[in-house]
């Protein structure tokens, strides 16, 4: 459980509506997934826009909502808008799982071919090398301490949760096949 202000921070950001005091219990961005108490972030994709069911977002339990453009909330729901929920769901996450990133060396991989290939070579040298090395792909997950795979599912933007995972202090590094959202990094 964290506070919306915790989550926030270093975000720019608006309140409409609420508080930031409050704590919420999840983070979402998939209406199907809302939980009583969470933190929802409303994304729109190419076919679906999840600002449009704020409605059902709100029935479901959702505490607050980020968004990119004003919304119809109840008084109990705060209401926050940011210029972009991607990028802020990016940094919802990191803060909601503890900043993962900044507690092991990570490498992202991101292009139009050759990312999975790429990510798989990236782990053979660091093992190689001596490294501990956990792997997060489109194919799978392969945490660093055990030979269980991971089915990865539909690429998810909480990558957090899986690098949180992996991370317990003696994490050195990790191979991230990322994709490639046009944007150079």
């Amino acid at each position: 459980m964290r506070t919306v202000s915790e989550l926030l921070e270093g975000l720019q950001y608006e309140v409409i509506k609420g508080d930031t005091d409050r704590t919420v219990s999840d983070l979402v961005c998939d209406t199907r997934k809302v939980t009583e108490g969470c933190l929802f972030v409303c994304v729109k994709g190419a076919s679906y826009d999840s600002h449009e069911h704020v409605d059902e977002i709100v029935q479901k339990g959702a505490a607050a909502v980020v968004a990119e453009r004003p919304v119809a909330v109840p008084d109990q729901v705060t209401l926050i808008l940011v210029e972009d929920t991607r990028y802020a769901l990016a940094l919802l996450s990191a803060a909601w799982f503890d900043h993962p990133a900044e507690k092991m060396k990570v490498i992202g991989i991101t292009g139009t071919k050759g990312k999975t290939t790429t990510t798989y070579m990236v782990k053979g040298i660091l093992e190689h090398a001596g490294y501990k090395v956990g792997l997060i792909g489109t194919i799978e997950i392969i945490p660093y301490d055990a030979g269980v795979l991971a089915d990865s599912g539909i690429f998810c933007p909480h990558g957090g949760s899986r690098m949180s995972g992996m991370c317990d202090g003696s994490f050195l590094s990790g191979a991230y096949d990322a994709p490639d959202s046009g944007n150079p990094v």
